[in-house]
């Protein structure tokens, strides 16, 4: 989960420094500012420090548990956490055709095909939170079992972005 969010924190710490020198620069004038431009700038990467590790702390925090899981080498069914379970009857009974759908619609995906699963998830991004899950093929019957998790937990959003994706995943499947 370290490398999703190594990126976001040195963006955000460096627009963080940014964004404060610039304030300082407005607020006080170029005179004062370039008398005292160390003493800001160090103010600066201290302040950027302690909130970008408060704010990223606290986002770890909340993606540990589903990031972690889609991330992880485990195909066993989540156990715990906001979710959204439903089997989608399709025509595929190939293992192969049904992870390939994955492969060309999501940007992070492992599979297992002993346990004919495929799990999948976007990329985060600063501006829209996302769902990720795991698929279930029953290669005789062809019947999918999907199940989705947000990565945010339990909020009136994530409902919303669990049906939307789950609609998204039907198509995908069905066609």
């Amino acid at each position: 989960m370290k490398r999703y969010l190594s990126k976001m924190a040195l963006v955000a710490f460096v627009v963080y420094l940014l964004s404060i020198i610039l304030i300082k620069l407005i607020l006080n004038g170029y005179t004062d500012f370039s008398e005292q431009f160390l003493k800001i700038l160090l103010e600066s990467i201290i302040a950027g420090i302690i909130f970008v590790t408060l704010y990223f702390g606290f986002l770890w925090y909340i993606l540990k548990s589903t990031l972690g899981y889609l991330d992880s080498n485990s195909f066993d069914e989540p156990t715990s956490g906001h979710k959204l379970t439903e089997v989608v009857d399709t025509r595929i009974t190939d293992f192969n055709s049904f992870k390939e759908i994955f492969f060309k619609n999501y940007s992070h995906v492992k599979y297992s095909e002993e346990k004919a699963a495929v799990k999948f998830f976007n990329s985060l991004s600063f501006i829209r939170w996302e769902v990720g899950g795991i698929a279930y093929l029953d290669t005789i019957t062809g019947n999918v079992k999907i199940t989705l998790i947000p990565y945010s937990g339990y909020s009136h959003a994530a409902d919303k972005l669990l049906n939307e994706e789950m609609k998204r995943v039907k198509e995908l499947l069905v066609g």
